[in-house]
């Protein structure tokens, strides 16, 4: 009976947290313009969500010792996807206000 507190907590902040990834995830698919910024985004999310899935399933298959190393993986690896993402959406931005720029002329 004293544990049900503490798996209710789980449960509902698990889902929050999903919930939570699932909206900023339209969000910025939403907000992004249509062609090949979105189609960015849709593929940046994929892989973003299917890394997440993959390191939570990691992290209750492998035991206690050697899981809070995958931490030292997952930390760099997540910010280097961030500003490959990022990188790759200026670049994609750039280049489509240099196209509209030289229809305009």
């Amino acid at each position: 009976m004293l544990e049900t507190p503490g798996l209710m907590g789980a449960i509902v902040g698990s889902a929050i947290g999903v919930a939570g990834g699932l909206f900023g995830t339209w969000m910025s698919i939403r907000n992004s313009p249509r062609g090949k910024q979105r189609s960015l985004m849709v593929k940046a999310a994929i892989l973003c969500w299917a890394g997440v899935l993959g390191f939570t399933a990691t992290l209750l298959l492998v035991p206690p010792p050697w899981k809070w190393l995958l931490w030292i993986l997952y930390g760099p690896a997540l910010v280097l996807f961030i500003r490959y993402v990022n990188r790759s959406q200026i670049a994609s931005r750039a280049e489509h206000k240099l196209n509209r720029d030289s229809r305009s002329e």
